[in-house]
């Protein structure tokens, strides 16, 4: 049966840079943080796209990012190249989840890392996770979190209603990209009553304040714990 609505969490805009900033600067540490947050929010911590990126620009030393990209082409093959900038070029290769370690150990060990102009780090480690939130009671998904209740609608490119993602890009300077559904019938109920949605309409809300700052008590209570306690789900530590 097709639901009418869903509340979701959709990051931060891209006037702010479109991801958070995690408050660590050790590529270990943040990968932990992303991990802890899966283990305990979610119904699953395997990711369904990982890759390591190198970026060879005039804006980093050839000493560096040049032997870093023949390493990694000798250890993993020739790399997908894709202009990520006027004068930048990223080296992409394709890693299995058993390899993430080894490679975030990489950029530890090449920390601190060369500054660019515009912030992007010239080393990283992306993976993607796609899950369905869970009680923090009980342990158990939430209901109502799944595509073919909001017909596979999709808001945009790589994002499906019903199906939650965290996107982590894992480097000196750590970011993750947010995508959260709520599927909560008692939030829904308070908005309806006063006038925000439209009867049998699929109506989504999309929230840019920081993730500590969504308002629904069942959101809070169910998935980031009460005000009064210490969450689990607060791990990730979000700038």
């Amino acid at each position: 049966m097709l639901r009418s609505s869903v509340i979701t969490y959709d990051g931060l805009p891209i006037s702010s840079g479109g991801a958070h900033g995690l408050r660590t600067r050790s590529p270990k540490v943040a990968l932990e943080q992303v991990r802890d947050f899966l283990r305990m929010c979610t119904d699953n911590s395997s990711p369904s796209d990982v890759f390591v990126e190198v970026i060879v620009s005039r804006s980093f030393q050839k000493e560096f990012t040049v032997p870093l990209a023949e390493r990694l082409t000798a250890h993993l093959g020739t790399p997908i190249r894709r202009h990520a900038g006027a004068e930048d070029i990223a080296h992409r290769w394709t890693l299995t989840a058993h390899q993430i370690d080894e490679h975030v150990e990489l950029i530890a060990q090449a920390c601190p890392l060369p500054r660019h102009p515009f912030k992007i780090q010239p080393f990283v480690v992306a993976a993607l996770f796609k899950f369905r939130l869970v009680s923090q009671e009980t342990n158990v998904a939430l209901p109502g979190q799944d595509v073919a209740y909001y017909g596979n609608f999709s808001p945009r490119p790589g994002q499906l209603m019903g199906e939650s993602q965290l996107y982590a890009r894992i480097s000196e300077r750590s970011t993750v990209s947010l995508f959260l559904n709520f599927p909560f019938s008692r939030a829904v109920r308070e908005l309806s009553s006063g006038g925000g949605l439209r009867p049998g309409q699929p109506t989504f809300f999309t929230f840019t304040e920081p993730l500590e700052t969504v308002v629904f008590d069942e959101a809070r209570k169910q998935v980031f714990g009460s005000q009064n306690q210490g969450s689990d789900c607060r791990r990730l530590g979000l700038r």
